[in-house]
């Protein structure tokens, strides 16, 4: 009986440890995900710390104790509610992506949007031609007030860009709203989305020429292109942007064969290459250097054109070769077809 007795007590204890551990780490997951999640009172008092100890610490700089101890110390409680607050900021963003989600999945169009890649890459183009006519509308007041040849090549290349993506929604939207006879006929549709390559590698070769003036005015009489200091953060921000998304894209699209893809990829890394000719003559221009500018903006200029063409070339090119292999396809198909009819006759 006390050997029963003791054996009861032992898994007695047993099963409390147990329960204990598991509340344990209960507690702790719960601490992580408050230390994970802060409430909005904590989000709050950490935002107006650091902005306090800003001033502080340059105050301390300016009256020479930047070398202190104490001020180490401050700098290194500086760095850790940084370094805690991108960490919060962080999970936010990644919470509130997960909610979007859930959101999007309840609607017909968000729901197709978020389950097929090429229709967002279609709606991102939308989005973008929309930016481009912003853009370009400024270009243009810029080019008129300034008498700026380099703005005026600019809203010139926007609008070459603004066709070739208008090309793509257009084609995009037709795909969508094809007939069923017509969707039983898919080297028919490929056909279609070749052309809108080759004319997208074509409007490609024509930005070429716009640019090309602008280049030739920077050898002439310097670049003539001025902004202000704080918009060349603006636009390296939005370069970076643009450079991590083309980057994005290729790396996602290159198992993808859908033809329309194939142009919305290489006219994304054309106005990329874009991008960075016009951040580097802003900042030339913003932040003058030692050397000749001019010629360095017009060689930089003279390497984006000479890509351009060749991307062109390389979508006319692509779209050709597609066309004729879909051809003897159709060909091939064809002569099957009349062969088993004949063989049925």
């Amino acid at each position: 009986m006390a050997k029963i007795d003791r054996r009861r007590e032992k898994q007695r204890r047993l099963r409390q440890k147990s329960i204990e551990r598991f509340f344990r780490r209960k507690q702790k997951k719960n601490a992580w995900v408050k230390f994970c999640n802060p409430s909005a009172w904590v989000a709050i008092i950490m935002g107006a710390t650091i902005l306090a100890l800003i001033p502080f610490i340059l105050a301390g700089i300016d009256l020479g104790y930047g070398d202190s101890i104490y001020m180490y110390g401050i700098y290194a409680i500086f760095t850790l509610l940084i370094l805690y607050t991108v960490f919060i900021t962080v999970n936010f963003v990644i919470r509130m992506r997960r909610e979007a989600i859930k959101v999007a999945g309840r609607y017909a169009f968000t729901k197709k949007l978020l389950e097929s890649y090429e229709l967002r890459s279609i709606f991102a183009s939308a989005l973008a031609l929309i930016c481009n006519l912003i853009y370009m509308a400024f270009l243009w007041i810029m080019a008129v007030r300034s008498a700026s040849i380099w703005y005026a090549s600019l809203a010139v290349y926007c609008i070459l860009l603004m066709a070739a993506r208008g090309g793509i929604i257009y084609e995009g939207w037709r795909n969508e709203h094809r007939s069923e006879e017509e969707q039983l006929q898919p080297n028919e549709i490929q056909k279609d989305n070749l052309k809108i390559c080759t004319y997208c590698g074509i409007l490609l070769i024509t930005v070429t020429l716009s640019l090309t003036v602008a280049v030739v005015r920077m050898l002439d009489v310097g670049a003539d292109f001025r902004i202000a200091r704080f918009m060349v953060y603006v636009f390296t921000a939005f370069t970076l942007y643009k450079v991590i998304s083309v980057i994005s894209q290729f790396i996602k699209g290159r198992t993808k064969s859908d033809f329309l893809l194939f142009s919305v990829r290489y006219i994304n890394f054309a106005a990329t290459l874009v991008s960075i000719l016009t951040l580097q003559t802003a900042i030339f221009a913003a932040f003058p250097p030692a050397f000749d500018a001019s010629l360095a903006n017009a060689i930089s200029g003279a390497i984006v054109c000479l890509a351009l063409v060749g991307l062109g070339i390389r979508m006319i090119l692509f779209s050709t070769k597609h066309k004729k292999n879909l051809t003897e396809e159709l060909k091939e198909q064809e002569q099957t077809d009349n062969n088993a009819k004949e063989q049925v006759d």
